[in-house]
């Protein structure tokens, strides 16, 4: 109890019950003295999860404190979510490398972009690129053709040189005749030529 009405010389004194407050719903804003009853407030509600969080939580005798939710922008995902009492974290998106990766995973509000390198092709040793890299694939590469000896008799000449995004073209040696003689000899890039000897007559591959 307070006293309410202070007593004079031909009347009593009055006492009235001190307020209660509901502590889940209000705080003690003013504490009472033996002449003024407790005064109690509401309690301020965080406006979660729109837009609010709690950063001070309230006591018997003291509100509860609110701040903004963090908003993570375009260029940004979650890394920490919100909850009542803690800020949701951003971080920034990782952006990969378009000369040497690609994009394994795109990125979504709660995760990050995930980048892998690029695979390098062994050029000119023995691959080239048969498929090129996008920004969300990997290139692909394939082995070099590899002519048969243009030192054999039934071997191979290179008619196409390779490049780091084509293969190697190959084509079969002119075989010359049993009757027809060599008259060039193959080299890596060029055909044997032949000719017919003696009374033969031909293209030297066939007399």
């Amino acid at each position: 109890e307070y006293e309410a009405l202070a007593p004079t010389s031909d009347t009593d004194r009055e006492c009235a019950l001190l307020t209660a407050c509901n502590f889940t719903t209000q705080y003690e804003y003013n504490m009472s003295t033996p002449t003024s009853d407790r005064v109690c407030s509401s309690l301020t509600e965080c406006d979660y999860p729109a837009a609010e969080y709690e950063t001070v939580s309230p006591t018997i005798s003291s509100d509860r404190e609110c701040a903004a939710l963090t908003s993570c922008g375009t260029d940004e995902f979650e890394n920490v979510a919100a909850s009542e009492t803690r800020n949701r974290e951003c971080l920034p998106i990782t952006i990969c490398n378009s000369t040497t990766q690609y994009e394994v995973d795109a990125p979504t509000t709660t995760s990050d972009r995930i980048c892998a390198n690029l695979t390098v092709c062994d050029y000119p040793a023995s691959q080239y690129e048969s498929a090129a890299a996008t920004n969300t694939s990997d290139r692909t590469c394939s082995t070099l053709t590899v002519c048969k000896g243009f030192e054999l008799e039934m071997g191979e000449f290179e008619t196409v040189a390779p490049t780091a995004n084509s293969n190697r073209e190959c084509a079969p040696l002119t075989v010359c005749s049993s009757y027809g003689i060599v008259t060039t000899n193959a080299t890596a890039t060029s055909d044997r030529t032949c000719e017919c000897a003696g009374e033969y007559w031909g293209d030297g591959a066939a007399c």
